[in-house]
Parts: C-alpha cells; structure tokens; sequence
C-alpha cells in the first residue's frame, strides 16, 4: 500500500507538467518617499532575477511549465504581490521543473519583501528607490547586489536563510542604517563595497558555517565578534580588548559589526 501512495504521487506530479510556456508580468502601485509601497515576491522552487530598468512595479516574465506554478498578482495603490501558484510546493517536481522568473523593477518607491524558499535569487537593486529589503530563503543562494546608489535613505537589509549561502555586494551603497542577515547552515558574506556614505550596523550571525564581512579600509570601523570556537580572523584589523578596530579607534565609527557564530570562522577583511 505504501509502494502504491508514493507512485500515485509521482504520477500527479507528472500529470502537471507540461509544455514550457511564458507568462508575462506587469503590476503597479503608487508609492511615495514618505509611503513607499509594499511589494512582495513569493517563490517555493526555481529562479528569480531581479533587476532594474523596468517600466512598471513589477514587470517581467516567467517561464513555466506547470501551470499550477504560474504567477498570480494581487495590485492595489498601496501594494503589488506577485506569488508562485497558490499553496502548490514547486520543490516536489524536482529537476523536471521550468520555473526561471526573469522581473524588473521600476522607479516608484517601495519596501520590498522577498520569500524565495528554495529558489535560486539573484538580485540587483542599484539606483532603485527602496526603503527597506527583507529577503528570507529555506535554502539555496541568496545573491544581493548594488551596483548604484539609493536615492532614498534606506532603513534597514534583513536576510535570512536556513540553508545555503547568503552574499551581498557593494552594500554600503543601498544606505542602510541597519544590515542584518542570518544563517542557520551554510555562509554569509558582507561586502560593503568602496563608499559607506551613513553610519551604518551589520548585525551577522550563522548558527553554523562561515561569515566574512568585507569593510573598507578607509573608513571607521568597530567589530564585536562572538562564536563558540573563538576562531575569529581579522585582516588589517586592530584587537583591542574584546573589540577589533579599523581606521583608528572613536566613540562613532563609520561602520559597526556584531559578528555571532555557534560554530565556524567569522572572518574581517579590510579592502582598499
């Protein structure tokens, strides 16, 4: 009986799998610097491409093969929410699945929430206005990036991921007053880029795996680094105590780090 529940499974998931197709996206709200509007992207398997350069909220294409996992848009004034099918769990369909959302974003201010699961994200986010970015994924990479300043004064990046390996790039640029990222398994990596132009917290911390946290070495910098093997290393940093110091010790530094690990290395690096 068990033998017989398991292939009726497999087969349903087959019936559902068809012809590759596109479905075209397009959303909009109306958000202002003082009320940016909510925009939320849901996923459970695939990929995810995010960029600028897009004429609307949310604008793009999915590529699909199961029609239960194609994108369903909810939009009003105050929010866009693009999400994949409605309660199906595209991870069950494995390496047979076609699920390549390729999205854009446009320039109306928002807070942007993405729920990946165990999608593979890739996202770009130079120049666009936006207030805050929550990303959280059940496994798999996490890949942020800022090639361009925010024309807005960012409040705060929180990510999490249960699995996987989290990376952000050039993160000084999107202007965020707080970066917080976790990881249950896996790596974190915070590279802040060449400019840090606010004061700015990196909260870190990996229950087990890896974090590096990338600071310019022209800035001000302070860290406080806690984990349980005490394995932590600093290049170009200066120990002093329980703190470790770039670019001279002052009472506000440019740039504070509050590194935790259960288990691993945390790493500080000073880039020029």
């Amino acid at each position: 009986m068990k033998r017989l529940c398991v292939a009726l499974v497999l087969l349903a998931s087959c019936k559902k799998i068809g012809d590759v197709r596109t479905v075209d996206v397009s959303a909009d709200a109306q958000g202002t610097p003082a009320a940016p509007a909510s925009v939320q992207l849901t996923l459970t398997a695939g990929e995810l491409h995010l960029t600028p350069g897009g004429g609307h909220t949310i604008g793009g294409s999915v590529r699909s093969n199961v029609k239960d996992l194609d994108p369903k848009i909810d939009a009003a004034a105050d929010h866009v929410r693009v999400s994949q099918g409605a309660g199906t769990d595209g991870a069950q369909f494995g390496s047979d699945l076609v699920a390549d959302w390729r999205l854009t974003m446009g320039p109306s201010p928002v807070s942007l929430i993405i729920d990946a699961g165990a999608a593979k994200t890739q996202v770009e986010l130079g120049g666009l206005a936006i207030k805050s970015v929550k990303v959280t994924s059940t496994s798999g990479a996490v890949d942020m990036s800022f090639s361009q300043a925010n024309p807005l004064a960012a409040d705060e990046i929180d990510i999490d991921s249960g699995g996987g390996a989290i990376t952000l790039t050039a993160a000084g640029a999107f202007g965020a007053s707080k970066i917080h990222a976790h990881a249950g398994v896996g790596a974190i990596t915070i590279d802040l880029g060449n400019r840090v132009d606010r004061e700015v917290t990196v909260d870190v911390e990996a229950t087990q795996g890896a974090v590096t946290v990338k600071v310019p070495s022209s800035v001000t910098a302070r860290a406080l680094a806690t984990q349980a093997s005490n394995q932590v290393i600093a290049t170009g940093w200066i120990k002093e105590g329980d703190t470790l110091t770039l670019g001279g010790a002052t009472p506000n530094p440019k740039v504070t780090i509050k590194a935790k690990s259960g288990g691993g290395t945390i790493t500080l690096m000073a880039i020029n």
